[in-house]
């Protein structure tokens, strides 16, 4: 039961969530819409009618969960690759190996 108010409530987060793109949210709107209307794959009057309502209607929320957490997945990681520093070349010198170098030039001259 949990898990259900928990999925329920996620799907509603991400529904209503600003920046979750509009193609992903008309997804749980198909699997509403195809619940209720009343034009099916299978009719309704056979007793594996309501079937294929409940696997078209959980197939689609799955889906756009699955898509809108892959996509906010996907925003915060180009979010912190563009916030951060990248260092490509750099050379890190020993003063102490230079200044010997230059004393033993001095001391030879």
């Amino acid at each position: 039961m949990f898990f259900i108010i928990t999925r329920i409530l996620s799907i509603a987060y991400l529904i209503f969530s600003r920046s979750i793109p509009l193609r992903y949210k008309i997804l749980p709107l198909l699997g509403m819409a195809y619940f209720i209307l009343p034009r099916d794959l299978i009719l309704d009057l056979a007793p594996l009618g309501l079937l294929d309502d409940l696997l078209v209607f959980s197939l689609l929320f799955s889906l756009f969960v699955s898509k809108s957490t892959t996509f906010l997945r996907g925003k915060n990681k180009r979010k912190v690759e563009d916030d951060s520093i990248h260092i490509t070349d750099f050379e890190l010198a020993d003063d102490a190996e230079d200044d010997s170098e230059e004393k033993n030039k001095q001391e030879k001259e």
